[in-house]
């Protein structure tokens, strides 16, 4: 078996938080991405093990599902930045632009 540091199996079950999928299914999806298509399903399981410990170490022993939720919040926080910043910089090109005019 390939060795992930508890970093790389934290950030593998974040991606699949993004795309929608937490707790057993979000491990597993992590797991099956890290573990290539050619995997055993005993693999699969172990690498799903090991991606709840990682999470589970890093966040004060919280579950998965609490995990993923700080995650969403995260990637939300980060959405809503991004949104700001582009009101703000189309609001400066249409001021730019009414200088102009």
């Amino acid at each position: 078996m390939t060795t992930f540091t508890p970093d790389q199996l934290r950030e593998a079950y974040a991606f699949q938080v993004r795309q929608g999928y937490v707790s057993d299914m979000g491990r597993t999806a992590a797991a099956m991405h890290l573990a290539g298509d050619d995997a055993d399903d005993e693999l699969i399981e172990r690498l799903a093990i090991a991606i709840g410990r990682a999470v589970k170490s890093a966040h004060g022993q919280v579950s998965s599902k609490e995990y993923a939720a700080r995650v969403m919040q995260a990637f939300d926080d980060m959405d809503h930045v991004d949104r700001r910043e582009f009101r703000e910089r189309k609001a400066a090109v249409e001021r730019q632009a009414r200088r102009r005019l």
